[in-house]
């Protein structure tokens, strides 16, 4: 499991720092940098048959990475409406796009690494990943947000506050279903979260395996 394996020190170190050099960067600028960076990543792995087991490249084949990408352009919208005049609707869909985004993330790490999930029966089995009545695994694009989190979390796949940054995302997602009394928080908490979330789809891409250093999608 040394592909998908804890994440080091050395990278904890990395994202700190590059999260205080961005505490200037207009908002605008950051959702610019996700668009191009899952816009390159979902053009890399959505035709990576010759480079990904066969396993992982028919699954990452058939996923809607196109989609993922068109997702990460839509965040535009929602930070160019200036914080005070956000109204709750557009909040609630701002979350509903970032919670779509992370989980879409996850999968795809899993989907990259599938082989190394499918082995992992430690791990898997101590969430809903493992289908206990039927002892079956379930293959990572159709698990739920709650489930990969739980993986991540057990797996020790990503460090602490990435997981809260998750859960953060996932609880505010949730506010989707109105009829619930569930907190949206505002406008200025979203951008925040935005910019966590670069962090988190740099570290990712840091850990996917490409055949070159020239073939690894950039931001910029």
């Amino acid at each position: 499991m040394m592909a998908i394996s804890s994440i080091t020190e050395e990278i904890k170190v990395q994202q700190a720092a590059a999260i205080a050099a961005d505490n200037d960067r207009p908002i605008g600028e950051i959702v610019a940098r996700i668009v191009t960076l899952m816009g390159r990543i979902a053009q890399f792995w959505s035709n990576c048959e010759r480079w990904a087991p066969d396993d992982a490249a028919e699954m990452l084949g058939k996923s809607r990475l196109d989609r993922l990408a068109s997702m990460a352009e839509t965040l535009t919208r929602w930070v160019e409406i200036q914080p005070e005049k956000m109204t709750d609707g557009e909040l609630i869909m701002a979350w509903a796009n970032l919670g779509s985004l992370a989980e879409g993330t996850l999968k795809l790490f899993l989907c990259v690494y599938l082989r190394d999930y499918k082995a992992d029966d430690k791990n898997t089995q101590k969430t809903q990943a493992y289908h206990v009545k039927k002892k079956l695994l379930l293959d990572p694009d159709g698990l739920s947000m709650n489930t990969l989190i739980s993986y991540f979390e057990t797996a020790t796949i990503v460090p602490v506050d990435e997981i809260e940054l998750l859960k953060r995302i996932q609880s505010k997602r949730n506010t989707i279903h109105v009829f619930q009394d569930l907190g949206i928080g505002d406008a200025h908490q979203f951008h925040t979260a935005v910019r966590e979330y670069r962090q988190l789809l740099k570290s990712f891409n840091s850990r996917l395996p490409y055949p070159d250093e020239q073939y690894e999608p950039r931001e910029i």
